[in-house]
């Protein structure tokens, strides 16, 4: 599935504007979504809109380029390049689309895919789409997704909202402070 590198930065999100002087970047979501605790130490930010939808922010510090030789190469990242940086997390996963596209002008791979998944409280289902780059001598890691009690509802909510989700996405932006 080799398409052309395009540009997130086509879809902008209006908005609240959140920095992270930390991770040295910002990114803008709408203002009818709320801020939630991110889960993990690693997430920098978590959103949720009023629909079943969220985003997240990862940042895992000081990656090695031999821990992430996918990001180095030119191309499209396979199908083993995405469950080995997802670590296992979505063993389910089914694979809608991979292209290698830019965030804020810097190489980068995004994923769609659907997956099921387990939580305390009940079996889900949700299509996700993720953005990762390595800058900084980190690893940056845009999820959003969309989520039903079935496949057919997880993907009909990521359709009403995917414009959202791609604008969340691209309008990541790295800072120098």
């Amino acid at each position: 599935m080799a398409l052309a590198m395009t540009s997130l930065a086509s879809a902008r999100a209006d908005g609240i504007t959140f920095r992270d002087k930390d991770a040295k970047f910002r990114l803008v979501y709408p203002d009818t979504w709320a801020r939630k605790t991110p889960r993990g130490s690693h997430v920098r930010l978590l959103v949720a809109s009023p629909h079943a939808s969220n985003c997240n922010v990862v940042v895992l510090s000081a990656v090695s380029e031999s821990q992430m030789p996918a990001a180095l190469e030119p191309g499209v990242w396979s199908e083993a390049d995405w469950k080995e940086l997802l670590g296992g997390g979505f063993p389910d996963a089914a694979f809608i689309e991979r292209r290698a596209v830019e965030m804020d002008n810097w190489p980068a791979q995004l994923v769609v895919l659907d997956t099921p998944y387990e939580t305390a409280a009940a079996r889900i289902n949700g299509r996700m789409v993720i953005s990762t780059t390595l800058r900084f001598g980190n690893l940056y890691s845009i999820t959003c997704g969309a989520y039903g009690p079935t496949p057919d509802q997880a993907a009909a909510v990521y359709e009403q909202e995917r414009a959202t989700l791609m604008g969340i996405i691209g309008s990541f932006v790295f800072e120098n402070y």
